[in-house]
């Protein structure tokens, strides 16, 4: 029902519903039309005024009664053609009114849902929208690839909007990111024993705990390292709440309890408590990513210094020795680094590889003919080094093109043609024969004055 301040006009009556009755379902459907259109005006201006906090709050009731208000009296017809009607009237008039955001995007997306119009598909098929599910008795987003239903025009009115919500988010995250990093170095460690204003990122984590899922929120956090604390600066991405209760509340944390997941709470007032065990959580996820980070660096850098050969002599043109390899996705893998090596005989067997990739490469620690593309190998190992071996293949396609390239625009630049070189040679010898001739004309004279004539 609409609320008492008369914020959306009520329906009309409902006519008599029966299918044999066409004229009054016409004027019923035009009628509802203008009703739809007008209570999502009206709904459009007042999301447009609410700020994103309120948008899960009690200011949305009214919003959401005449959503439902509107879903109900659409999915009440009896005839399919005249629900898709409205349906499509309701979508459109989101479109046009709601704001353009990913908020608005979510109630395009729900309403959508409710009255049949929009329906989940296949990613290459739909729009990825974000749609409200319940978790914990909270409404939480999800990212769902929707379509419409018999309507390519609005499916393009929603891409387009999703398009343009994307790239105003990219933009405002651009910006976000910029003045986050103003001023400010990006090593944590070094900074941690120099002081100063540093951002990092802290991933994100989710699991179960208790038999209840859990997850902690991620994005980049600038600190401040001063006399031992961190305190709390700014942050971008999901972690953002976080770390402003904490800049609210005063709160910081001694450098040292980063070594620890538990950190000492004696003392700390009960409003704050919660605040300080998020943004010590936040911050030691951020510490144990960089510790990793600096651990698989230096021991990257161990696995060149063992390389004899590089990885496009090793791969593409069968060197012999031992080659660091790298490929940043196979199957469910990331970030593959392996040394694998080449004997003389030229069978190929893989050196060191870390722990997480034991189901890839456990089987291919002898040396074994490789084969004709490498087909000879276990079937990850061959597959992970076809991969490899397409990947530098084009790359030397691309470098051998662009030096070509690079050579077409020297000859059209600066570089001498045989026409350019027969023009320089003329040039020498007329301006040869004019000083030349001025010579003699020189000599002719002297003698002249000498002679007196």
């Amino acid at each position: 029902m609409a609320s008492s301040n008369n914020y959306v006009p009520d329906f009309a009556p409902d006519p008599l519903m029966d299918d044999d009755v066409s004229d009054q379902y016409e004027e019923a459907i035009a009628l509802r039309v203008e009703q739809i259109k007008l209570r999502v005006e009206k709904i459009g201006k007042k999301l447009n005024k609410l700020s994103k906090d309120n948008y899960m709050g009690g200011e949305m009731d009214d919003v959401v009664n005449s959503e439902k208000v509107i879903a109900t009296t659409i999915n009440a017809f009896s005839k399919e053609v005249y629900k898709r009607q409205l349906a499509e009237v309701y979508v459109s008039a989101l479109v046009d009114f709601v704001p353009r955001d990913s908020w608005g995007l979510n109630h395009i997306a729900d309403q959508g849902l409710a009255v049949g119009f929009l329906c989940e598909t296949s990613e290459d098929k739909g729009i990825r929208l974000p749609v409200s599910t319940m978790v914990d008795g909270r409404p939480v987003w999800r990212g769902v690839y929707l379509r419409t239903v018999r309507s390519s025009a609005q499916f393009k009115r929603i891409k387009v909007l999703a398009e343009q919500v994307q790239k105003a988010r990219d933009e405002e995250n651009r910006r976000q990111e910029e003045a986050l990093l103003e001023g400010a170095t990006q090593d944590l460690l070094q900074t941690m024993k120099t002081g100063g204003e540093c951002v990092f990122y802290a991933p994100s984590e989710k699991g179960k705990r208790n038999g209840r899922d859990y997850y902690y929120p991620g994005g980049k956090v600038r600190v401040l390292f001063k006399d031992g604390a961190i305190h709390p600066v700014d942050a971008q991405g999901k972690c953002w709440r976080i770390v402003q209760d904490a800049v609210e509340h005063g709160v910081y944390l001694e450098v040292g309890s980063l070594e620890s997941d538990r950190i000492d709470l004696k003392g700390v007032e009960a409003d704050v408590f919660l605040t300080v065990v998020k943004f010590h959580g936040l911050c030691r996820r951020g510490y144990l990513k960089v510790l990793k980070s600096a651990e698989r660096t230096a021991k990257l850098e161990e696995m060149r210094s063992q390389a004899t050969v590089s990885p496009k002599d090793f791969v593409l043109h069968g060197a012999v020795g031992v080659a660091c390899l790298y490929l940043k996705f196979w199957n469910d893998f990331k970030n593959l680094n392996f040394l694998v090596e080449r004997n003389s005989a030229g069978k190929i067997k893989v050196v060191w590889f870390p722990d997480y990739l034991g189901d890839l490469f456990s089987k291919s620690q002898e040396f074994v003919n490789p084969g004709e593309n490498f087909c000879g190998l276990d079937s990850s190992l061959g597959g992970i080094l076809r991969s490899i071996y397409k990947l530098l293949s084009q790359a030397e396609q691309r470098a051998a093109a662009e030096q070509a390239a690079d050579d077409n625009d020297d000859d059209d630049n600066g570089v001498n043609s045989d026409a350019d070189v027969n023009v320089d040679d003329d040039c020498l010898e007329e301006f040869t024969a004019t000083e030349e001739a001025k010579a003699r004309a020189m000599a002719n004279l002297a003698a002249n004055a000498t002679t007196g004539e």
